[in-house]
């Protein structure tokens, strides 16, 4: 009987070993879940404002394309002006030119 009893002291002992392990790894599993859920959301986030990174730097992309069209376009028209000063300064001598002859 008492061999018995010891018996069940050491099964008792052990269950409880037991039960407070089951209780460790519930409370470790419902930290890792909660943990996952912060992760998932944070990736989330993450995931959006690289969203919105990507649309401004398409913004930006767009817009600096623009900037350098414009800026062929003024240099062109800054061409064209140079040229037409130039046989406006031309034609200017040429009607002193033909005033002189007359």
């Amino acid at each position: 009987v008492t061999k018995l009893q010891s018996e069940v002291e050491s099964m008792k002992s052990f269950n409880h070993r037991l039960l407070s392990t089951i209780k460790q790894l519930t409370s470790d599993m419902e930290s890792s879940s909660h943990r996952i859920e912060t992760l998932v959301r944070k990736n989330d986030e993450l995931k959006d404002r690289e969203s919105a990174h990507l649309d401004t730097i398409a913004i930006l992309k767009n817009e600096v394309d623009r900037l350098t069209m414009s800026k062929t376009v003024l240099e062109s028209k800054q061409e064209n002006l140079a040229q037409l000063e130039t046989e406006n300064e031309l034609f200017a001598s040429q009607i002193v030119e033909y005033e002189h002859e007359i």
